[in-house]
């Protein structure tokens, strides 16, 4: 999957979202923060990765697109982590992982400039945190949850139900 579509033509797909977030990141990378349209987790994403692409003397964003397929790949193994812990069987997690890692959706996320592709390995990395919070009970997993929250929500303020969900379930644990 991540061959199909790396080596699609054109390398990297700029919609009318694309232009916002980009015009952000460059506020971002002038020092301001905060925007009143976007929160700032992907402009700064962008930010920090167009100015790595500068530094190697790429100011294209196929560095973008490879920044977002290396963390795909990185959530595919988050993936099979979670459900490794979850099952305790290492066919599970290798059949979940190789599915999701064959949609073709998720893998065309990595050439468009826009949230998803990082919303979505923000996402598996929070349920691997809360997984290993629920199992441990650690205060270091606590903190890796409480920060893996905050990202997921200066990525996408919607994604602020998501930790309360997650904080739901573990209570109802708890009680139980």
């Amino acid at each position: 999957a991540q061959l199909a579509v790396l080596r699609q033509l054109p390398a990297f797909l700029v919609e009318p979202d694309s232009i916002t977030y980009l015009a952000i990141a460059k506020q971002v990378a002038a020092g301001q923060l905060t925007d009143p349209l976007r929160t700032p987790g992907y402009p700064a994403f962008l930010a920090a990765i167009q100015a790595l692409g500068a530094l190697s003397h790429h100011p294209s964003l196929r560095p973008v697109v490879l920044a977002q397929a290396v963390l795909i790949v990185g959530a595919a193994l988050a993936l099979y982590a979670l459900v490794y812990l979850l099952s305790r069987n290492r066919f599970a997690a290798a059949s979940v992982t190789a599915l999701v890692g064959l949609n073709l959706y998720i893998a065309d996320w990595e050439r468009v400039i826009r949230v998803e592709a990082l919303s979505y390995v923000v996402a598996v990395a929070l349920l691997l945190a809360f997984a290993w919070f629920v199992l441990t009970a650690r205060r270091a997993a606590l903190v890796v949850l409480i920060v893996t929250s905050v990202i997921a929500i200066m990525i996408r303020p919607n994604d602020i139900y998501f930790p309360a969900a997650l904080l739901a379930l573990a209570a109802l644990r708890r009680l139980r």
